[in-house]
């Protein structure tokens, strides 16, 4: 990409990373993505439209910058949250764009617990936003959003208090002072998901792991 300035790098940069290496995306999906981001950003610029050999540069480019690639991360971070569904409380992972889109998500596994009366006793998710400063080289901290289900602040406590435990029993570095002003943070957490077709994951994997457990 060091043909294109340094605004037009950053944005192409900030436009694709969470597509190409969050782990979410097949190959083809990343391509289709990619092409749509592209073309906005080459529009933008007034660039000729990216062909699409420019556009497979430009997503091995931005793969390139990101090394992660074991998983080792994510699958302790999937079993965790595996767990927490296990025990009534939800937990996913990429639940929407922000704070609001997550707890729209959470949502809707409330609704099948209250349908199939299983216990709740509260949440924790991370959205896109927070995968992608996980992403990012200079920062490698994971935020995880956590509260009751019912607004019972007490509860929510011991939610995050039991969150914490897990991920620090799994050898994980969670920093969090104690309070409900602040979320609950992965310090020194890479990204690393690597894309699988076969595996579930936020809220369909969250209702299948409960519908097993209940």
């Amino acid at each position: 990409m060091n043909n294109f300035d340094t605004d037009v790098q950053k944005e192409i940069v900030e436009a694709l990373n969470f597509t190409v290496n969050s782990g979410y995306f097949s190959v083809n999906e990343i391509q289709e993505l990619a092409s749509e981001y592209l073309s906005e950003i080459f529009e933008d610029y007034e660039l000729p439209k990216p062909s699409e050999e420019t556009i497979q540069e430009i997503i091995q480019a931005v793969q390139q910058a990101h090394s992660a690639d074991k998983q080792m991360n994510y699958l302790r971070l999937r079993k965790i949250f595996d767990q927490l569904n296990h025990q009534g409380i939800i937990a996913i992972d990429f639940a929407g764009f922000d704070i609001s889109e997550g707890l729209e998500d959470v949502g809707e596994v409330v609704r099948f617990m209250q349908e199939q009366q299983i216990p709740r006793q509260g949440y924790c998710f991370c959205h896109q936003q927070d995968i992608e400063r996980a992403l990012d080289s200079e920062s490698r901290m994971l935020y995880l959003a956590f509260h009751s289900t019912n607004g019972d602040e007490a509860q929510a406590i011991r939610v995050g208090e039991k969150i914490v435990k897990l991920f620090t029993e799994a050898g994980l570095q969670p920093h969090w002072n104690g309070s409900l002003d602040e979320r609950i943070c992965l310090l020194n957490f890479e990204w690393d998901k690597v894309f699988d077709a076969e595996a579930d994951y936020g809220v369909e994997r969250a209702i299948r792991i409960m519908k097993a457990a209940f």
